[in-house]
């Protein structure tokens, strides 16, 4: 039976990282010289690829001897879901830069909460990808850390802490702290916040701001005025919206951690026979096409989506050409928006 063999076995002969033989592989021309003819001769030495075109490639290895011969000009963006219209900002601005600078963009929506290494590389193998976009808390900071040494990975939007990998993202925490600043001037005492899951940096943060600032105000707290939603989902806010202004003292206001949340917000407090902003104000986040086209106009975080997707594109792009970028990490600035709503 013939030997398998991956790229780890020559990033291991030719004493490289995994990154460096995927470089040689999919852009030789951005690797020096010595380090790609090192490179070659490993691929000789340990059967890889067009030197030993018979051989046996592994699950670890790309499934066609002839595709790896060929530079990939494909990234993969991983998502945690489709609904959010914030992601269609995100995926615009990472599908035109990589247009522009000549590479394919593939989506894949994340079917699990957290993936293995192993899932990981399949995913990257499946395609050829030759650099990786994470959207979402997908995976372990060891295991992306690891998945950088194979192909590069830049986070966006959603990043880990503990992970040494370049990102692109905004301050949550004080995005948060004033949206609640505003509404304490407006006189709002009984604030509620409509947020994510707790497993994402963004809820966690956003959640901190909130209580933060209550407590700055002298407020106490009141968890029965926090609801956790596993999705950022139209009906799903509605529902919760409704559960808030079910509650023995509603709120006087509803901080929603995204745009579709706050509309629905909105919605329910109609439904409710109640008015926005002068029963109940109301602000979302993102500043997506749906915040303007509210009625009444919604207030907002505006995060610049498209510029965020194609700042994080433009990292990876220089990293996969092997140009020597320091790591990158990157909190954007976010504006907040003053409409109806509040």
């Amino acid at each position: 039976m013939a030997k398998k063999v991956t790229i780890q076995d020559v990033a291991k002969a030719a004493n490289v990282s995994i990154a460096t033989v995927s470089r040689v592989l999919n852009n030789p021309q951005a690797v020096k010289n010595g380090t790609r003819l090192r490179v070659q001769q490993a691929f000789g030495e340990v059967g890889y690829g067009a030197a030993a075109p018979s051989m046996v490639l592994s699950a670890s290895a790309p499934d066609e001897t002839e595709a790896q011969s060929k530079p990939s000009h494909t990234i993969l963006a991983i998502l945690p879901e489709l609904r959010n219209p914030f992601y269609a900002d995100v995926l615009d601005g990472i599908i035109s830069k990589a247009d522009f600078r000549g590479y394919e963009t593939v989506l894949y929506r994340a079917k699990v909460a957290r993936y293995s290494l192993e899932e990981l590389r399949e995913l990257v193998e499946a395609i050829h990808a030759c650099g990786v976009l994470t959207l979402g808390k997908i995976s372990t900071p060891k295991d992306l850390e690891e998945l950088n040494r194979y192909v590069p990975v830049v986070q966006c939007a959603e990043f880990e802490k503990e992970c040494g990998l370049p990102y692109v993202s905004i301050d949550d925490y004080g995005a948060a702290k004033s949206v609640m600043q505003l509404l304490l001037e407006k006189g709002r005492r009984r604030i509620a916040l409509l947020n994510g899951p707790l497993q994402y940096k963004y809820a966690v943060e956003r959640e901190r701001g909130y209580f933060d600032a209550l407590q700055g105000a002298g407020i106490e707290r009141d968890d029965s005025l926090v609801i956790h939603q596993p999705v950022s989902e139209f009906d799903l806010a509605l529902s919760s919206a409704s559960r808030l202004l079910s509650l023995p003292e509603r709120p006087d206001a509803i901080f929603a951690v995204s745009d579709v949340m706050a509309v629905a917000s909105v919605r329910a407090i109609h439904r409710a026979n109640l008015q926005v902003p002068e029963d109940i104000a109301v602000v979302g986040f993102d500043d997506t096409y749906i915040a303007q086209m509210c009625e009444p106009s919604l207030t907002t975080v505006r995060q610049r989506g498209s510029q965020m997707g194609a700042y994080a594109t433009e990292i990876l792009l220089d990293m996969v050409a092997g140009v020597q970028v320091a790591n990158q990490q990157i909190l954007m600035d976010v504006d907040l928006l003053v409409r109806e709503s509040t």
